[in-house]
């Protein structure tokens, strides 16, 4: 029986249809229509996971931006001023941008495999242990393969390539360092100072923040992105939780409001 044939288990009984249908239904079939019916369900939680998974490489460019200082090494030379902040933003982001792409890539692979290969599939299941070693064995040779063969491409570039290189960075470092703070970005900071408390803007004009607050907040910028990162992990964990308790229900619900109408129908049946 198709899962799409069903709106809603509660409507079961209403119609000749939709009673004898439900009757008949194999467990197979009340499951799969329980995880539809879980998905529908949580489908703005996985959205949400979603989003905050792939805000990583965001916070890591918001975290490498504020915590760059001074000159910045940037393809072919040093970089500074507002270039340098931009240059970190770029490097940190598009590292965790590889990172989780990295990841995304071997999940969809391995799902095309256990989707065509039977015993791929089967291998997975009976050696858990064995394909997770697997994953995160494959997933270090890419995160340090592809840097050192990026690194050692650009290497080879010619002294022309190089030269055109170091123009274009150059002037695109004058062009950044050259922009004014835009109006709306100047009035979302004047917001800001306004929710910061008296005592921390004197901390600052005075340069007497306490050295433990400074390296607190520091540490929380810096791993910034490790924290997002384990946050849509827990989400993630908690969405599946739930998934799965919503999935156990719905099924119990189909089969206790099945047995109860084939009970009535028999008893129906027997009164005749």
């Amino acid at each position: 029986m198709q899962v799409s044939s069903i709106s809603n288990f509660s409507s079961f009984g209403n119609k000749d249809g939709n009673f004898n249908a439900f009757m008949t239904m194999d467990d197979d079939a009340i499951r799969q229509y329980a995880v539809h019916s879980a998905i529908q369900k949580n489908q703005k939680t996985h959205k949400k996971v979603n989003r905050l998974y792939y805000s990583v490489p965001l916070v890591a460019a918001a975290s490498a931006a504020l915590l760059t200082k001074g000159k910045v090494p940037f393809l072919t030379k040093e970089v500074s001023g507002k270039a340098a902040k931009v240059a970190g933003a770029v490097s940190g982001g598009a590292y965790w941008a590889f990172l989780l792409g990295t990841v995304a890539a071997g999940a969809g692979l391995n799902n095309k495999l256990e989707a065509r290969s039977e015993k791929y599939r089967n291998f997975r299941e009976d050696h858990p242990v064995l394909s997770v070693l697997g994953d995160l064995t494959a997933f270090l040779a890419v995160t340090f393969a592809v840097p050192k063969a990026l690194s050692a491409g650009f290497s080879k570039l010619g002294p022309k390539t190089l030269a055109r290189v170091d123009k274009a960075v150059t002037k695109s470092e004058q062009k950044i360092n050259g922009l004014k703070v835009p109006n709306f970005a100047k009035k979302i900071g004047e917001k800001v100072s306004k929710l910061v408390p008296q005592r921390v803007k004197d901390w600052k004009a005075n340069k007497v923040m306490p050295d433990g607050l400074k390296n607190l907040a520091k540490g929380v910028v810096n791993w910034a992105p490790e924290i997002t990162l384990l946050s849509s992990l827990v989400a993630a964990v908690d969405s599946r939780a739930k998934f799965v308790r919503d999935v156990n229900s719905t099924y119990s619900q189909l089969r206790e409001k099945q047995q109860d109408l084939i009970k009535e129908k028999i008893a129906a049946m027997s009164a005749e």
